[in-house]
């Protein structure tokens, strides 16, 4: 699908994604580490009659230069976008990690949001400390090992043949690897737009490991945390996907112990694994736009 890439300046660098225009009712997309702006486009060709846009989080393809500092911040980052984009009260679709952002930013400024949509976002019970230990436990040099070696973030190659090879074999890896179900060849369709050429020559698979160590490093002290308590600050339409083999995903007494806390939210079932926006992405697009339409009914 056609679209156009935009660059917004922020402190240290910038932040970049795709806009794919459109009339109607605005759209901003938000990735989850490891992923990229492009990876929306399935979902967004199913959208006409929509103005979307996806955007790059700090550190990955067009937004490469803008630093992560503390990952509990970033969700400023997506107010910075909808007021430079001039987005009017737009519908903000986030998986996982996208999704705290959004949810986040929407907690912040409510009155910049049409409604959220999160994909695989389920903010734990526990308390800030246990949850703050557990994010400490995904920064550990094991897990970072295993997402860098699976995908290949931080990868460094000579050439755009390289890239091209290195593009063929995540393609390949995709059939066997469940964290990639569903993706199929277009997995290598991201992995060449997540290669950012360096001032040297050489390209970089971007995120690099100490980006993805930085996206789990939020300040337990931070406004807005990902715990339960998050979905008491919403003020706006709250709607939560979950694939049907997401890893993570609500359990159905988790699902009715959430309604019961806030009984306006909406939990949708979708088809698919961790990238259900690629390999399901009718559903989502249905989803959107029944939100968009005020079509639905709180509750599951």
């Amino acid at each position: 699908m056609a679209y156009s890439t935009w660059s917004v300046a922020v402190e240290g660098g910038s932040l970049g994604g795709l806009d794919y225009g459109g009339a109607g009712q605005d759209l901003l997309f938000i990735h989850t580490a490891g992923m990229c702006a492009l990876t929306w486009d399935p979902v967004i060709s199913q959208l006409n009659g929509f103005r979307a846009v996806s955007m790059d989080v700090r550190g990955h393809s067009l937004s490469a230069s803008a630093p992560v500092t503390d990952a509990g911040y970033n969700w400023r980052d997506v107010l910075t976008v909808i007021d430079e984009l001039g987005l009017n009260r737009p519908i903000v679709i986030g998986h996982n990690t996208g999704g705290f952002m959004a949810v986040a930013a929407a907690a912040d400024s409510p009155e910049r949001f049409r409604a959220v949509i999160t994909i695989e976002l389920s903010l734990p019970l526990g308390s800030r400390q246990e949850v703050h230990d557990d994010l400490q436990m995904a920064q550990s040099d094991e897990f970072m090992d295993d997402l860098c070696a699976r995908f290949g973030f931080g990868q460094v190659v000579a050439s755009q043949e390289e890239v091209e090879a290195a593009a063929r074999e995540q393609a390949a890896n995709s059939s066997t690897d469940w964290l990639m179900a569903g993706a199929g060849e277009a997995i290598a369709e991201e992995t060449r737009y997540s290669f950012v050429q360096r001032p040297d020559g050489t390209w970089l698979h971007t995120p690099d490991r100490a980006t993805l160590q930085r996206l789990y490093e939020i300040d337990i002290d931070a406004p807005y945390f990902p715990t339960a308590d998050l979905y008491d600050l919403i003020d706006v339409p709250l709607h939560l996907v979950q694939p049907e083999a997401g890893m993570v995903t609500l359990t159905p007494p988790e699902v009715e112990a959430l309604l019961q806390r806030r009984p306006d939210l909406h939990v949708h079932a979708i088809g698919g694994a961790h990238l259900a926006h690629r390999s399901h992405p009718g559903e989502l697009a249905s989803i959107i736009r029944f939100v968009a339409e005020d079509r639905y009914e709180p509750g599951a």
